[in-house]
Parts: structure tokens; C-alpha cells; sequence
């Protein structure tokens, strides 16, 4: 089992220290829950975090705003509590074009500059999401930023005895 919230929290403060001053840094994680248990692999979750706040800031080289989002999916009737646990990295950056939105999750894949980027972050995001059995999708527009959300089966409550592994 894996604790989200405090994988967020954890996180937050190193992102804190390494982004450039002109980007604004804003974690929102929802009171709804105490606390957001997923079945997984820390060390990978931790990577998808840092591959999709990397690219966010990339895609603000003026600045602007960064903003990490935990809580709890709700359903249709709007109803807490449908297991699943909704992680979003919203940047208010460059965005993508329409035509390469399906294409952002291809290995290799990439619009930086030769030398600027490998084309691999954004396919390891998908990649370690699929292998936790959950979901991510992309919504951006052009000059006004990118969210990517990412869904993940919840455990509801667990003990503070359970067993945490790496």
C-alpha cells in the first residue's frame, strides 16, 4: 500500500526548493478523506509525480502556475466514495496542440528541442499507470495549459499497522 497524500506531501517540498522562482506552486489535496491508500509502487508513483511536473515546467518558461491536486473521484451523482482516487498536475504553460495530443504518450516522442528531452517521461507516466491498473488522460489548450489527471483504484482506510513496502 501506498499513502498518496503524504507521497504528494513529500514531494511538494523537494518540487518547492528546485522550480524556478517565476512558477508558482500550489498543492490542493481534498479534506473529503484522511488519507488516499493505493495499491502500488512508491518509488514508481514518485516518478510519474516528478516526469509530469518536469514537463509542466518546461512548458512555462516564463513562469506562471503549477498546481498538484488529490481527492477523491466522485461519481455522476456526485457521491465520494466510488474507489478511486483522482491525482492532477495542471500547469498554466504553452499547452499542446489539438493534433499531438494523442501522440504525447508515444516512446520518443517529444517537442523539445534536440538535446532538451528524450521523448520518455510522459511514455513511462502512461506506462506505470497502466501497470497500476488505472487511468490518465490529457486536457490542454494551447496558451492556456495542460492538466493531466490520473486515476487510481483507492484501498479506502488503511491501518497503521499495515505493512508498507518500497
Amino acid at each position: 500500500p501506498v499513502e498518496l497524500g503524504g507521497l504528494v506531501a513529500e514531494a511538494a517540498r523537494l518540487f518547492r526548493e528546485t522550480l524556478p522562482a517565476t512558477v508558482s506552486f500550489e498543492v490542493d489535496v481534498s479534506d473529503q478523506r484522511d488519507d488516499y491508500w493505493v495499491w502500488g509502487s512508491r518509488s514508481q508513483l514518485q516518478q510519474v509525480l516528478l516526469n509530469l511536473v518536469l514537463n509542466a515546467r518546461d512548458a512555462m518558461p516564463q513562469g506562471g502556475c503549477l498546481r498538484i491536486g488529490l481527492a477523491p473521484v466522485v461519481d455522476e451523482a456526485g457521491e465520494i466514495g466510488v474507489g478511486w482516487v483522482r491525482l492532477e498536475v495542471e500547469d498554466t504553460g504553452m499547452g499542446i496542440p489539438e493534433e499531438l495530443k494523442d501522440r504525447v504518450f508515444e516512446p520518443f516522442f517529444t517537442t523539445k528541442p534536440r538535446g532538451r528531452g528524450t521523448g520518455l517521461g510522459l511514455a513511462v507516466v502512461a506506462a506505470v499507470v497502466e501497470e497500476h491498473r488505472g487511468r490518465i488522460r490529457v486536457d490542454s489548450e494551447p496558451g492556456r495549459g495542460t492538466r493531466f489527471t490520473l486515476e487510481l483504484q483507492g484501498l479506502g482506510p488503511v491501518p497503521a499497522e499495515a505493512e508498507v513496502r518500497e
